[in-house]
């Protein structure tokens, strides 16, 4: 059976976003900016939120300004995260120009997940997952310039939806973290089912199944964009089960403006693989390299 859900979400930010992403992590965040990623995830499936003064990141105000909306997507598993659990990823942003500045700098994320605990947040029974997303232009030099992120996040243990996070940034210059600015927020429900910040899990990955299919979709200055997610097939990696996930975002024209690919794992519901593609041009690519279970 199809799954098909009228959304309209974040989830479709499309490539053009993810090189924005990866050009304010190299060039270190705008802090006059209105606009912050949640974490420094270089995945086209990256929400953002508005921030006021307070630090309080509003997630209301942006779901009114690009009226999104979405269907309930149907789970067909449970979270099956494990307190100790410990998830470390790397991810690989090949060097990419733009007219006018120079943007051309190798980098390389370090991203850890680690499942702490189980709290209540809000009355609802959560795994607390806090993650450190290190991002370096030079991997091999500890006085490399980059940002760091840290996170915590509260994942409901029933629907595994994404009920609350806390996040931190903060540049890295000679290997030392400077301009720090702390964030939190209440995630809204409204896109809580699709809330898409963290790059090892989303609670779409319960409802995969052999014959998904999500179409999504979002109204932008009067045009129609979408993005389709589709299951194409299975794979093993590292001898592990996995759903191949096809993402297409769509243009207007019906041409496809980016896609990525998803080695998604079929017991677990957790990222393995991904790799991001903005025409021909392979623009990010990122790898489970440890678990601790």
């Amino acid at each position: 059976m199809k799954h098909k859900n009228g959304l309209a979400i974040g989830l479709i930010i499309s490539a053009v976003l993810l090189l924005i992403v990866g050009f304010t992590l190299l060039s270190g965040v705008n802090q006059d900016s209105p606009f912050i990623p949640t974490n420094s995830s270089m995945e086209n499936s990256t929400i953002y939120f508005l921030e006021d003064k307070e630090g309080v990141i509003n997630g209301t105000e942006l779901l009114d300004r690009l009226n999104l909306s979405f269907d309930e997507i149907p789970h067909n598993t449970n979270p099956t995260f494990k307190i100790g659990n410990k998830f470390e990823y790397i991810a690989h942003n090949p060097k990419i120009g733009r007219a006018g500045h120079d943007y051309t700098t190798q980098g390389i994320q370090k991203i850890t997940y680690s499942v702490v605990e189980k709290e209540k947040s809000s009355g609802i029974e959560c795994y607390v997952i806090e993650s450190v997303n290190l991002f370096l232009t030079n991997e091999f030099d500890p006085s490399s310039s980059g940002r760091v992120s840290r996170q915590i996040y509260y994942i409901s243990t029933e629907t595994g939806r994404i009920i609350r996070f806390t996040s931190s940034e903060a540049s890295i210059k000679n290997g030392v973290e400077m301009n720090k600015k702390d964030y939190f927020a209440d995630v809204p429900s409204e896109i809580s089912e699709v809330y898409n910040s963290i790059i090892a899990y989303s609670p779409w990955m319960l409802s995969l199944d052999d014959e998904f299919e999500m179409e999504i979709k979002r109204f932008v200055e009067g045009k129609i964009e979408k993005e389709v997610i589709t299951v194409v097939g299975r794979d093993k990696i590292k001898n592990r089960e996995c759903y191949i996930v096809e993402l297409r975002n769509i243009g207007e024209n019906n041409d496809v403006i980016s896609r990525e690919t998803k080695w998604i794992d079929t017991q677990k519901r957790i990222l393995i693989k991904s790799e991001v593609y903005y025409g021909n041009l392979k623009i990010n690519s990122i790898e489970l390299v440890s678990e601790l279970k």
